[in-house]
């Protein structure tokens, strides 16, 4: 059973295994994105401060898909 959209509660867990995973300074990494959504398939969608690019993560992002996807959304 799908699990129902989710725009009001932000979770952060998969941003900072993300960020965890890629090795990056935990607490200015974050602080440079903001959670939007959660969709029905469990992927969360948080968006870059600076380059307003959106970083698409689930809590089983594999590790080289995190890595990747932090370098291209935080390039200016």
């Amino acid at each position: 059973m799908l699990q129902p959209f989710n725009c009001t509660t932000p979770d952060w867990a998969p941003l900072e295994r993300a960020v965890k995973l890629a090795k990056l300074p935990v607490g200015r990494t974050m602080a440079a994105f903001m959670w939007m959504t959660e969709d029905t398939q469990g992927v969360h969608q948080y968006k870059h401060r600076d380059t307003r690019r959106y970083l698409r993560l689930t809590i089983d992002t594999s590790t080289p898909a995190c890595k990747r996807d932090l370098r291209e959304v935080t390039r200016a």
